[in-house]
């Protein structure tokens, strides 16, 4: 089955970072720099990351919750084009969300926009997870289908990103400060759910607490590349 994302069932978070893209894509993507994603409030995990970045690779991610409850995520790279455009399906083999690799389109599209920030806008580096974010970004990507044609994946990468931001879902608190740099990043993060999931499926989503979680997050981010890490007692999970 090739996921479809027409029914604007997601959301979009757009955050202003203070760093250059090269060093935002590699927080992404670089082991040595994906600490950001770990839940600060939570016991260290004993497992490295591990990342395979290539189209249809996995990056695999263990979290703690505490001492009874730990699971993996990360996911399953789509599309890579540097410093531009990440979108992976988001999960892991035998984690959370649960991935089959013969089912890809079962689980979240998370798609990742790189742009640098205009300059007349510096005032607003740091921005948190919080303002609707649209995104008009072309890049020339590797594209990696469950079934499907070359360039569906992107096509429907790039659905996702403006039909969660046209739909007017995902706004969150706008928590900017007055840090200047010369060079920042905006980054457009959209979370969309694919249209074949029933509208039970799509709605336990939406109240899992997923939205303001993956915010919480990516604040984690905008700290880590500013050389400010804050604690937050959640992770994706809500938990």
């Amino acid at each position: 089955m090739i996921a479809t994302y027409e029914l604007h069932r997601g959301f979009t978070l757009v955050c202003r970072l203070d760093a250059p893209r090269t060093a935002v894509f590699r927080a992404w993507t670089d082991p040595a720099h994906l600490d950001w994603f770990y839940n600060d409030a939570a016991p260290m995990p004993a497992e490295p990351i591990d990342v395979d970045l290539r189209v249809g690779g996995a990056w695999r991610q263990q979290m703690v919750v505490d001492e009874f409850t730990k699971y993996v995520t990360g996911g399953i790279y789509r599309e890579i084009s540097p410093v531009d455009r990440l979108v992976f399906s988001w999960g892991a083999v035998g984690g959370w969300p649960e991935i089959t690799m013969s089912q890809l389109g079962d689980v979240p599209l998370v798609t990742v926009i790189l742009g640098d920030a205009d300059e007349t806008d510096a005032a607003d580096v740091g921005q948190s997870a919080g303002d609707r974010g649209e995104s008009s970004a072309d890049s020339a990507v590797d594209t990696a289908p469950d079934n499907a044609p070359d360039n569906a994946v992107a096509s429907e990468a790039d659905r996702a990103v403006a039909s969660a931001a046209d739909s007017g879902v995902a706004l969150g608190a706008d928590r900017r400060t007055d840090r200047r740099t010369d060079a920042a990043t905006d980054m457009v993060f959209s979370l969309a759910l694919p249209d074949h999931l029933t509208a039970q499926q799509a709605r336990a989503w939406a109240e899992s607490g997923v939205e303001e979680n993956w915010g919480l997050t990516l604040d984690r981010l905008v700290a880590a590349v500013s050389g400010e890490r804050q604690g937050d007692a959640r992770d994706p999970r809500g938990r």
